[in-house]
């Protein structure tokens, strides 16, 4: 049978890929039920509506009751209208409250961007990926102060019902609380890493330092200026927490890799004492993860950003702190290592450091302080450096590798290389009275520089956050103020290998469950006081089982910390002391199959852990060798030596303490406290704090894996809200009744299952007055669940001033009712809507036919009218065409003209361009056979130069070989002197026939000007013309675009002009390159004829001709003046050797004179002269005449 929308009953089943689906009821027994379930492919389809999307089937399922809490399948919460899920903002108002809707409203909410949601007290935050402007505005900041603290004594009713869901509203509750009540406050903010908690801890501190700012809008302006400066180091010492102890993770780009609770100290007004003043905070921190200061998977994982802030700062900038720093990024450091992130929430980390800088300014670390504070962290980043090797005399021993890293390290510390080396290669062991020096192997020494940069590092860290607190912790008595804590903490963790720093953290996640747990059973007990409901019957389970397991006398760590002290202390013997301990503990889970002897578990409340206690007793003793501790405290950086002596310090207060009277001795840190120790004490402190203030909870959610809005994974956000304990609150607020309605729901959704014979009684009942229907409901829920009332008479349900609350299984048995009760109309109102329907298509039928005939017609006379314009189109197109014909006409006439007229100025430019270029090649061409007439004459005096040379040099060989010294000297004289005569004669003539070639072509330079100058006139007219016919063409061109053909014709011709334009420019190419290759093979023997060529083809310039022919004169009366200075030299020196003179220098003793000698220099020189009396002018006249060429163009 067809059931109608209105009985259908919607559940949840369970699914191994999506933990719960919606599904349709369609039959139930008592131990099975059939359901219609969608055929889901992924997560993202699942969208709370229970309409398949397009494309997906649906199948019929049938599932198991007693796999479901009470054998009953989950209601679905769905509007009355569309059936799909109704998201509500506070989960308390679900009629059914159950895993599953928890599941679905929270998703629901996180599709339409809404990521807070209310549990009674619990705000439940959802990291929505993205930030949401409206979301976070100073208005909205604003508005919930308003409502919430100063205009809520004015409602009678709680405010937040006016407010969506927002961590403003536990900021603003806790301001209030503590304002009104005195009462100190605290918000606990939890979740897993990548959950959005330390996001949510700054939005709340923002928060409450803006209630604090609108509250103090009245102040005068000191005390205004003083509050900011208070609120301006409270909010920036945030990002400096953020930038030493946070990191890059898989799963967080920001994650905190320590725990913080943040005390806001508040004093009270002396006018008004509800008005607060924020006078400072303080800080604790708890479990820094030491160890990511070491090893981190570089990869997908960065260590803690201060490291990679400083290596990104420019280097002037951080060579001020170090300068070894110059160049050197985090490739450069082994605990660095390479990472492809260098931005942090859009902030690249050179521009952090930088504001890390200016944080650390405004606590007072500046200047020396602050140099010798990044000192230190450079000393962790150079630590990493070291490397160990084998001692090649002993395998057993290790040396530093890198002498060079040793060197660096030294000298930043302060400490002698030797010393350094020794320290770290060696441990010194005492016994008594005696010290035996033990080697370490390269994995020791190195495990051991490891454990050093571990501690100064989280020492480092400890010192930052006392500056911190001692620049923001108010002065005075710290208890006269009021504080509002917040806490951002690990949450709950269990991953496949779980150590001591997950035991940690669970017992801590324990202990806040326990309170949370304990404040949540107050709020249900204050809500069934104020429904008037006996609490009889409320039981609840509590962890108090597993808190005694590890922190009782006998219990795990306990053990631990015993097993410390002994010598020979080790893991397994600390698994086998715990396990035979506590072996009847509940919470206790020994397995029974044991691969390891340091395996055990834990039942913890949300969910069991399997941990492996490897290196339990080395991370608890949390100590270093003294010998290394020594070492660090001779170091020369204050922070580090003033760190380590307070820990050593501290350690031997103790020890002396439980050790008076005895003679004193250097302590062991085998006896120092503990990491247990340590930890359980401060968050004895922490728990102290926080059961003396109001607590308010902040459950934050990781809803992907993959960092993506509107995305929600149902395992991985299912295993987070039992993990933060929101199922087990849901539970305990649902323990005796997991379902409650109101009165008006209850009475109009059920109201015919009363029995006819008892209506006639709601007559007499007002059903708008809340007492009426509290007695209607009653009545209504008696007679329905009668058959579920037990056999003590308990009934099923109680009821409340506004609602009924139901036990397990009740509100399902009146869904069933009401599906039962509603069949019989169903069909009824079935067969009616069927009877509708049928009429429906009859009539729409019957229309359809009518709009066919209408259409019929209606086409028959659109198409006589469209025949009517169509003859009124074409008579009108006629027309067109006739005067489309004419001016065609007209158009082909003004073609026809124009065509003439670009032909006769092709025809023009054609003969122009030939004339030009056959006069200016004839030009060329005659100069180039002048100047190589002018050549061959050089070539003809050249070699007359060279006989006479020759000749010259003949006759000397003749007198060296025997003539009589006196007759070859005259004879020589004769000869010399008739060659100078020669020389000079050939000389005057080369010189008068260059003179008279010079003035020929300075001639014919001036008629070629003269003739060139016309032909430019001509040509500059040529031109204009030309330019006036391409006017005219450019407008006939216009005036012609509107017909297709002569804009083709036009193109055409343009195209026809651009290739005759291609062959000139090609034809003028060719000539040039036949005609250059003959020039130059002729001229190639002298220097400079190349650019003469060049210059001529170029500028056709006869002054640059002119200069270049004197130049070559100038050239071989250069050589000329060479060789008579070589012949010269030759005569005086066979003059000297002569043996005529060699006699003379014999008798008197001296330098004989050369008479002919000089006579000779003297015929030289007045030759020389002659050559520069006639050759300077010229070039000078030559040069000045091309320069003045040379100005005028």
């Amino acid at each position: 049978m067809t059931k109608k929308k209105n009985n259908q009953v919607y559940v949840y089943i369970l699914d191994k890929e999506f933990c719960w689906v919606p599904a349709l009821l369609v039959e139930q027994s008592k131990e099975k039920a059939t359901v219609v379930v969608t055929d889901y492919k992924s997560e993202i389809e699942i969208t709370g509506s229970n309409d398949p999307p397009p494309g997906r089937s649906t199948k019929t399922v049938t599932v198991k009751l007693k796999d479901y809490p009470n054998s009953v399948l989950p209601l679905q919460n769905v509007v009355a209208n569309n059936h799909n899920v109704k998201p509500v903002a506070d989960m308390i108002d679900l009629s059914f409250l159950h895993e599953a809707a928890i599941l679905y409203n929270l998703k629901a909410r996180h599709i339409q961007s809404m990521p807070y949601t209310r549990t009674g007290d619990i705000i439940i935050a959802v990291n929505p990926y993205k930030w949401l402007n409206k979301l976070y505005s100073e208005e909205n900041r604003t508005h919930y102060s308003r409502t919430l603290v100063w205009e809520a004594a004015k409602k009678d009713c709680d405010p937040r019902i006016d407010l969506p869901p927002h961590v403003y509203e536990s900021s603003a509750l806790a301001y209030k609380g503590l304002a009104i009540s005195g009462v100190d406050q605290s918000i606990l903010v939890s979740g897993e890493s990548g959950a959005g908690k330390t996001e949510t801890v700054k939005i709340c501190m923002n928060h409450l330092a803006s209630v604090v700012q609108q509250e103090h809008t009245v102040l005068d302006h000191d005390t205004a200026s003083l509050d900011m400066n208070v609120i301006t180091k409270v909010l920036d010492s945030n990002p400096l927490l953020e930038a030493f102890g946070n990191a890059k993770t898989r799963r967080n780009d920001n994650s905190s890799r320590f725990g913080k609770f943040i005390q806001l100290q508040f004093e009270q007004g002396h006018v008004n004492p509800q008005h607060l003043t924020l006078k400072g905070s303080e800080c604790q921190v708890y479990l820094l993860e030491k160890s990511r200061v070491v090893h981190h998977d570089n990869e997908m994982e960065r260590t803690f950003h201060i490291f990679y802030q400083l290596l990104a700062a420019p280097d002037p900038v951080k060579t001020k702190f170090w300068k070894p720093l110059q160049g050197k990024d985090n490739t450069h450091f082994r605990y660095v290592g390479p990472t492809d992130t260098h931005s942090i929430e859009g902030v690249n980390d050179s521009d952090q450091f930088e504001k890390t800088i200016q944080s650390l300014s405004l606590i007072g670390i500046d200047g020396e302080t602050l140099k010798t504070f990044l000192q230190a962290i450079c000393v962790v980043l150079q630590l990493g450096n070291l490397t160990f090797a084998e001692d090649g005399k002993d395998s057993d021993h290790s040396v530093i590798a890198s002498t060079n890293e040793l060197q660096i390290l030294g000298t930043l510390m302060g400490i002698s290389v030797d010393k350094l080396s020794a320290t770290l290669t060696t441990r010194l062991v005492k016994v008594r009275h005696e010290e035996t020096v033990v080697p370490l192997s390269p994995e020791s020494a190195k495990e051991s520089t490891d454990a050093l940069a571990k501690q100064l590092y989280d020492r480092i860290f400890l010192w930052l956050v006392r500056n911190i607190n001692e620049a923001t912790t108010a002065g005075g008595d710290l208890e006269s103020y009021g504080h509002i804590g917040l806490l951002d903490i690990f949450g709950f963790e269990s991953f496949p290998v779980n150590s001591f720093e997950q035991l940690c953290i669970n017992f801590a996640n324990e202990a806040l469950q326990a309170k949370f747990t304990n404040d949540v059973f107050v709020s249900v007990y204050a809500e069934y006081k104020e429904e008037g409901i006996r609490l009889e019957e409320i039981t609840y389970d509590d962890n108090t089982h597993v808190l005694d397991l590890i922190q009782n006398r006998t219990g795990l760590l306990a053990m631990l910390n015993e097993e410390c002290i002994r010598p020979n202390g080790s893991d397994s013997g600390f698994v086998n002391k715990a396990l035979h301990s506590n072996s009847k503990s509940p919470a206790l889970i020994i397995p029974r199959i044991k691969t390891s002897d340091v395996e055990f578990g834990i039942r913890h409340y949300a969910g069991d852990v399997m941990y492996d206690a490897t290196g339990f007793v080395t991370k608890n003793q949390d100590t270093l060798p003294t010998d290394l501790m020594e070492c660090a405290q001779s170091s020369t950086n204050e922070i580090i030596a003033n760190e380590i002596a307070k820990t050593t310090t501290s350690a031997c207060s103790r020890n002396a303490e439980s050790s008076k009277g005895s003679p004193k001795r250097k302590q062991s840190n085998l006896v120092a406290p503990t990491a247990w120790t340590k930890y359980k004490s401060s968050l004895d402190h922490l728990m102290k704090n926080l059961r003396k203030s109001q607590s308010r909870y902040i459950r934050c959610v990781k809803p992907n894996s993959l960092k993506k809005p509107a995305v929600m994974e149902h395992s991985l956000t299912l295993q987070q809200l039992r993990s933060s304990g929101v199922i087990s609150a849901v539970t305990l607020a649902r323990s005796a009744f997991p379902n409650r309605l109101e009165h008006t729901l209850i009475l109009n959704r059920f109201m015919f299952l009363l029995p006819s014979k008892h209506r006639n009684k709601w007559k007499s009942l007002n059903l708008h007055d809340p007492e009426d229907q509290k007695d209607a409901s009653e009545m209504l829920l008696t007679q329905a669940l009668e058959p579920l009332v037990g056999k003590n008479g308990v009934k099923a349900f109680v009821i409340g001033r506004s609602k009924a609350y139901f036990r397990g299984g009740a509100l399902e048995y009146l869904e069933s009712m009401r599906l039962k009760a509603l069949e019989i109309p169903a069909t009824k109102i079935q067969a009616v809507f069927r009877g509708h329907l049928a009429r429906t298509v009859v009539e729409r039928r019957r229309k359809k036919e009518q709009q066919e005939m209408y259409n019929f017609y209606n086409g028959r006379a659109a198409r006589i009218q469209s025949m009517v314009r169509m003859w009124l189109a074409q008579k009108e197109r006629d027309k067109l065409y006739v005067k489309l014909i004419k001016a065609q006409a007209k158009a082909l006439k003004k073609q026809k003209k124009q065509k003439k007229l670009d032909n006769a100025a092709i025809t023009i430019q054609r003969h122009l361009r030939g004339s030009y270029i056959r006069r200016r090649y004839a030009a060329v061409f005659a100069k180039l056979k002048e100047r190589l007439s002018l050549l061959d004459k050089i070539d003809r005096i050249q070699k007359k130069v060279n006989k006479v040379k020759k000749n010259r040099k003949k006759e000397l060989e003749q007198a060296q070989r025997g003539i009589d010294i006196d007759h070859g000297r005259d004879i020589w004289e004769a000869s010399q002197l008739h060659i100078e005569d020669i020389e000079l004669s050939e000389a005057a003539q080369a010189i008068e026939l260059l003179q008279g070639e010079h003035k020929e072509l300075q001639i014919k330079l001036k008629t070629q000007v003269a003739v060139l100058k016309p032909l430019q006139k001509n040509f500059d007219k040529l031109m204009e013309e030309n330019k006036k016919l391409r006017e005219d063409f450019q407008q006939a061109h216009e005036r012609n675009e509107r017909t297709k053909k002569a804009n083709q014709d036009l193109i055409t011709r343009h195209e026809d002009m651009e290739k005759q334009t291609a062959k000139l420019k090609e034809e003028l190419a060719n000539l040039s390159k036949m005609y250059a290759p003959a020039a130059n093979g002729r001229l190639d023997f002298q220097m400079g004829l190349n650019d003469i060529l060049e210059m001529i083809r170029d500028r056709c310039d006869d002054g640059e001709l002119v200069e270049e022919v004197f130049n070559l004169g100038q050239q071989v009366h250069n050589a000329a003046s060479e060789m008579q200075a070589e012949a010269n030299a030759k005569y005086e020196q066979n003059v000297l050797n002569s043996p005529e003179n060699v006699k003379r220098r014999l008798r008197s003793g001296g330098t004989p004179k050369t008479p002919n000698i000089a006579s000779a220099r003297s015929r030289r020189n007045i030759l020389n002269a002659s050559f520069g009396k006639i050759g300077s002018p010229g070039l000078g006249s030559s040069t000045g005449s091309i320069g003045k060429e040379k100005k005028k163009k």
